[in-house]
């Protein structure tokens, strides 16, 4: 059985194969200041922000996730993903 730091690690670098995949299928990453509310937006989601100059180090290489966001969890909530974005920029 793997100890905690290693499975803490795994995890690590599974989550980042998740994002790849995902980057993938949107064929880039959306930057935050190139983006507007007449996108095609989902009305509730989760967030991954990254930064310039922040990069994975034991994990692997690329940017590394500073900030984790979700927005209208609950169903029937009346705001919207973009709105939550929007307060970001």
């Amino acid at each position: 059985m793997p100890n905690k730091r290693s499975q803490r690690l795994h995890d690590i670098q599974r989550f980042y194969e998740v994002l790849d995949r995902l980057e993938a299928a949107l064929g880039e990453k959306r930057i935050l200041g190139q983006v507007h509310g007449r996108m095609n937006w989902p009305r509730r989601g989760v967030y991954f922000f990254f930064e310039p100059g922040e990069d994975r180090t034991a994990s692997g290489e690329g940017a590394r996730v500073v900030r984790v966001g979700t927005h209208a969890l609950k169903a029937g909530g009346k705001s919207t993903l973009w709105e939550r974005l929007r307060t970001h920029r």
